[in-house]
């Protein structure tokens, strides 16, 4: 009988880290998601001016909050150039950020 309880509880306990791993993938996969789609809302916007705005992502994703840095980079030439840095935070996981980052022209060509 031991042994039985020995084995379920062995079981249970591979069971539910196998669990937790995947949840932990799921949860990265939908923040990464989520930064890409906040990129794609950045990148397509004609003109790009530096600064830092932050938010959250409404009712469909609660516990999630963005942060987008747009700053002209460093060195000659560059001043054409934005640099743009997402960023998305899990409220529960704040030391686990997903950060994007995507170089492209201040202004888009038409």
């Amino acid at each position: 009988m031991a042994e039985t309880t020995q084995c379920r509880e062995a079981f249970d306990m591979d069971r539910a880290a196998e669990l937790k791993a995947k949840i932990e993938r799921l949860r990265r996969k939908k923040t990464a998601l989520l930064a890409q789609s906040r990129m794609a809302e950045v990148e397509g916007q004609q003109n790009l001016s530096t600064g830092q705005t932050s938010g959250k992502f409404g009712d469909d994703f609660p516990d999630y909050s963005w942060t987008v840095g747009i700053t002209q980079p460093p060195g000659p030439g560059s001043s054409y150039l934005r640099k743009i840095e997402v960023t998305v935070i899990h409220d529960y996981y704040p030391n686990r950020p997903y950060k994007v980052i995507l170089y492209r022209p201040i202004t888009l060509q038409q």
